[in-house]
């Protein structure tokens, strides 16, 4: 198993987002809690890492990633997270390419956006062209590259046992709590947790479908809880962190 890319973060890695494009790219995401401080940076299909120079701020996320770029989002106040706004940001040259604070997101491609008015009584569905935010006629389609959604497999669900007896195969491991599985390609990606210590590790696991194992490590330890989306599946690239700083994407082929 190949690992294309590596690097380690000042800050926490609060979000990974792939590009649902055939172009695959990544925006990072970091956040510092204590001063409320957010950075975003973005790997292109050449595995170059980039800050980008961006006035986002705290109360800012990521939609989505549509190859070099990148679609921003605002809150319409800190304790109703509800998105607003959008900004279509390009990576590459390092600029807005167009912004609307009137309209929310729905969804996206390389050619169109796909969103909704937020003044008025009433919304109102706009279709936009996704590079200049001007309004067109036409229909929205998506993608059929999008980011491979993984399955969440709590202990008390039947199926639960049988990843742990797999999980087995391969470690001397007990897998507690919950599951997250995805398959791609000819690749089987399982992300668990176990008890050491009253606390609780989480481990990587990714095999081949014959059953060879192609990578198994520790990402996480001294857990007080567990989480979900601890890696990404897309365009037969595998992403996460260890350590919560420590990026890594690897190619499933």
């Amino acid at each position: 198993m190949q690992i294309l890319f590596q690097h380690t973060f000042e800050h926490p890695v609060w979000r990974i987002v792939t590009s649902s494009s055939d172009i695959s790219s990544w925006a990072i995401e970091l956040r510092n809690p204590t001063k409320q401080e957010v950075e975003y940076y973005t790997i292109n299909q050449k595995y170059k890492l980039k800050k980008l120079d961006t006035d986002l701020n705290w109360w800012s996320g990521v939609e989505c990633v549509l190859g070099e770029n990148i679609v921003f989002h605002e809150y319409f106040q800190p304790d109703l997270p509800i998105h607003k706004g959008v900004t279509v940001f390009n990576a590459e040259e390092n600029h807005i390419e167009w912004s609307n604070e009137f309209i929310a997101f729905i969804s996206a491609n390389e050619t169109h956006l796909k969103a909704k008015t937020i003044i008025g009584s009433t919304d109102q569905i706009l279709l936009l062209d996704t590079k200049t935010g001007l309004e067109i006629e036409g229909s929205f389609f998506e993608d059929n590259i999008q980011q491979k959604q993984s399955v969440i497999i709590g202990q008390d669900q039947s199926y639960f046992k049988e990843i742990a007896t797999f999980i087995q195969k391969f470690t001397h491991l007990k897998p507690e709590l919950i599951c997250e599985y995805s398959e791609e390609n000819n690749a089987i990606v399982v992300s668990y947790y176990t008890k050491h210590n009253n606390m609780l590790e989480n481990y990587l696991l990714v095999t081949n479908l014959t059953g060879e194992e192609q990578l198994h490590l520790c990402i996480a330890t001294d857990l007080k809880g567990v989480a979900t989306g601890t890696f990404n599946v897309s365009n037969s690239f595998l992403s996460f962190v260890k350590d919560r700083k420590e990026l890594f994407i690897t190619s499933l082929d």
